[in-house]
């Protein structure tokens, strides 16, 4: 493979990529605004500048556009690289509002950033700034300061490059321009979210999080987006056990850099105050849950004709335990899931299937039925025990129902509610459409009346007398994930940008072929 020398160090790289691409590769930081690996090159900002030694004599050059080219020397650190981008950076400051004190960009911003690094202590213009339009509503989620914009036109790539809708431009030219919408018309990409995301200043800002907290009081839990199969890496960003922000997690594998609209703000909806179960009840008075799980055991044990509708959103720890608690039961139990109605998806991240973990429950054997099975199933069944919040109606309706749920339009006539609970509550793991298994962690506490699905589940195995239950997400994991790939996994070890079905069995395999 060829090979560059990146300060002092030999390198390999592959053919095509550039400076900063090899950089970046190897853990080097190149200062950076208008670069992004998923975007087009444009090379405007010119703060990626290196210093390159052949082929050719001793120059400085954007490290974004330069193609690596074997035997190429570069270093990303001397005295004439620190001027260049010192002076790039005067330039892109001479016109920046002093905004940091109240800008929602502050403790996230690379123009702070690299003027701690690079910047003068004062500014040496004499003239007043540009005023230009300042919180300007260009999309139903993103509002757009048009001075704080240091032009680096990634956004305008964004949608263009990746969104497939090119709905903003750079009007005007010279020191007039400005990033804007075409007529008024406002962006509709389902992807706008993302705006702020890649916007490196504070350009670009999200209403639903504008003025609501300080990013450094902020502790992000690396979690699974809920709202399609393609289950997106997220960031959670919670503060005093609210959700304040959910960002994209950067897994190629995945979803890239990126999430929807849908999943980023339709997760935040589901946290907001009155939206769910939160008493456990039984006969329609609150209880405590063993009380509601000896209710379940004693109809169980007295009459096991039972349908099991498991939620597609459910872990595969969850389904497991599910498995392990109603498989002891003496008479007939159904382990299903309703068919998941499926929508409009696009070809960029969105599937169109609303559930997590659809895979799981094929993968974990649960029976899949359509709305006529589904009919008689029930009208076989004495005992429908729902998990499923997207089942809205039990036709015919069993004698006993058990509803275990975060939102269910059949609490108010079950015989047993037991409130579960949120992806951002939950330990354990979830199967992508790709069978990718990744990780989830606990970023929030439930309300302390939500026993939440894992612990609802152990009780009634309890309750039932079921041996050798799991007693946490983590032995659930190493009693069913050895099926998927490997007998050596463990949930603590599962790389961060998860495991495709399979991939577990391949060391052990070419340890026994050597």
């Amino acid at each position: 493979m060829p090979k560059i020398t990146l300060n002092g160090e030999e390198v390999e790289f592959q053919e095509g990529q550039t400076v900063i691409e090899v950089a970046t590769e190897r853990g080097t930081v190149v200062p950076h605004y208008c670069w992004h690996p998923a975007l087009s090159v444009v090379a405007s900002c010119r703060i990626c500048q290196v210093e390159i030694h052949g082929p050719g004599p001793k120059r400085l050059a954007t490290a974004c556009n330069t193609p690596a080219v074997d035997g190429m020397v570069v270093t990303t650190e001397s005295d004439d690289v620190s001027k260049a981008r010192a002076g790039n950076l005067e330039a892109l400051l001479l016109n920046h509002p002093l905004d940091c004190p109240i800008c929602d960009k502050a403790g996230e911003c690379w123009l702070q950033d690299y003027t701690y690094e690079y910047g003068a202590s004062t500014g040496r213009n004499d003239f007043p700034r540009r005023k230009l339009e300042k919180r300007k509503d260009i999309a139903d989620h993103v509002l757009l300061d048009q001075e704080r914009c240091i032009l680096c036109t990634r956004c305008v790539r964004f949608l263009d490059d990746y969104a497939k809708k090119p709905e903003l431009v750079v009007t005007s030219r010279g020191e007039r321009s400005t990033i804007d919408i075409f007529a008024d018309q406002k962006v509709t990409s389902e992807y706008s979210g993302n705006l702020a995301d890649i916007c490196p200043v504070g350009a670009l800002t999200l209403k639903e999080f504008r003025f609501v907290n300080r990013v450094w009081y902020l502790r992000g839990t690396d979690s699974v987006c809920p709202s399609c199969s393609r289950g997106c890496s997220i960031t959670l960003d919670v503060r005093d056990n609210e959700l304040n922000r959910v960002r994209p997690r950067t897994n190629r594998e995945v979803n890239g850099w990126f999430i929807c609209d849908e999943g980023r703000f339709g997760l935040l909806d589901v946290y907001h105050p009155g939206g769910r179960l939160e008493h456990v009840r039984v006969d329609g008075d609150d209880a405590v849950l063993e009380v509601a799980a000896r209710a379940i055991a004693e109809r169980l044990k007295a009459d096991g004709d039972l349908l099991v509708l498991a939620s597609p959103d459910a872990t595969n720890e969850e389904l497991f335990l599910l498995k392990r608690v109603v498989g002891g039961l003496d008479g007939k139990a159904t382990l299903a899931f309703a068919k998941v109605e499926t929508a409009d998806g696009d070809d960029i991240l969105r599937t169109g299937e609303p559930a997590a973990n659809v895979a799981g429950l094929r993968f974990q054997g649960f029976e899949e039925l359509d709305a006529a099975a589904l009919k008689r199933a029930l009208g076989a069944a004495k005992t429908a025990w729902v998990l499923d919040r997207n089942v809205h109606a039990l036709d015919p309706r069993p004698g006993f129902v058990v509803v275990q749920a975060v939102t269910s339009a059949l609490a108010d006539d079950a015989d047993v509610v037991l409130p579960g609970g949120t992806v951002g509550e939950k330990e354990g793991t979830l199967t992508n459409v790709d069978e990718r298994l990744q990780r989830i962690r606990p970023a929030l506490k439930p309300p302390a009346t939500v026993p939440g699905d894992f612990r609802a589940l152990l009780a009634v195995g309890e309750a039932l007398g079921v041996d050798g239950l799991p007693r946490t997400p983590g032995e659930a994991f190493m009693a069913w994930a050895d099926t998927f790939g490997g007998t050596e996994l463990t949930l603590a070890g599962l790389p961060r940008d998860g495991l495709l079905r399979g991939e577990a069995a391949a060391p052990a395999a070419k340890e026994k072929q050597a």
